[in-house]
């Protein structure tokens, strides 16, 4: 929480807790502050990227559902 910030506004809104008392289960933890294996922020040039991929493949889903609908995954 000291590298990202509060957690509990979206923790009681999708529901896993229902107040801030579990803060409280916090008490005497050690954070653990050392470098992560991911990186903790992606520069501009991945979010790009990432972002592009996303709208290509929700232009390609349609196409390739109608071009070749007997490779629709069956729900």
């Amino acid at each position: 929480m000291q590298v990202h910030g509060s957690i509990s506004e979206d923790l009681i809104r999708f529901g896993y807790e229902e107040d801030e008392s579990w803060l409280g289960e916090l008490e005497g933890v050690e954070p653990d502050l050392n470098e992560s294996h991911w990186p903790e922020h992606f520069s501009r040039r991945d979010l790009r990227v990432r972002k592009r991929g996303r709208y290509v493949k929700a232009v390609i889903a349609p196409l390739r559902n109608r071009l070749y609908p007997f490779l629709r995954k069956s729900d």
